[in-house]
């Protein structure tokens, strides 16, 4: 008895090795096959990779040229509103020189009216080698020369008061003394007769 069960459980162990060894030859079939499997996936992983960095490169590429077409569609943006700019700050200024040029006008007007001389010499202005020369005349020169002649004439004005004060104080001075010297004349002269 104990043989049969000896044997009976020798051949169940076998046939579980059998059936253990056809397991194993199984999984490994499995395993060899999974193992091609996630090469052939690591190999699509790979190049799927290789083509998104090849991809990033040519978008930072991309990306380079978008930024340097924005840059150079800003220069001209730029110089538009710089343009812009410098037209309306020239519009102001042809404005106001528009309002100047009036006043001015009026001003002339004016003057017209009041100085008849004005309109008698007008012809002669602006022409060469007249009083009303002024391109060859520096107007800022001919006004330090205006401001030293009158600095000069108020020199010699006060010269002139002083002169004069002078010269009066000596005339009464002299009338004071003069008249009793005149009538002492005039009483000699009559005794002499």
């Amino acid at each position: 008895m104990e043989k049969d069960a000896v044997i009976q459980e020798h051949a169940s162990l076998e046939n579980q090795l059998v059936s253990l060894q056809t397991q194993i030859n199984s999984l490994t079939t499995e395993v060899d096959n999974l193992i091609s499997k996630v090469s052939s996936i690591k190999k699509e992983y790979d190049q799927a990779q290789s083509e998104l960095n090849l991809s990033r490169s040519k978008m930072k590429e991309c990306d380079a040229e978008i930024s340097a077409i924005v840059k150079e569609q800003q220069k001209p943006q730029h110089k538009i509103s710089d343009a812009n700019v410098m037209r309306k700050k020239l519009e102001n200024e042809v404005l106001q020189m528009e309002m100047e040029q009036k006043d001015c006008s009026l001003k002339v007007d004016k003057l017209l009216e009041r100085h008849s001389w004005i309109a008698a010499e007008k012809q002669l202005f602006g022409k060469s080698e007249t009083d009303y020369d002024f391109s060859s005349r520096d107007p800022r020169n001919s006004r330090k020369e205006l401001e030293k002649l009158q600095a000069e004439q108020s020199g010699l004005e006060k010269r002139v008061n002083k002169l004069w004060h002078c010269s009066r104080k000596l005339k009464m001075n002299t009338m004071t003394y003069y008249p009793r010297k005149t009538s002492l004349r005039m009483i000699s002269q009559k005794s002499r007769r």
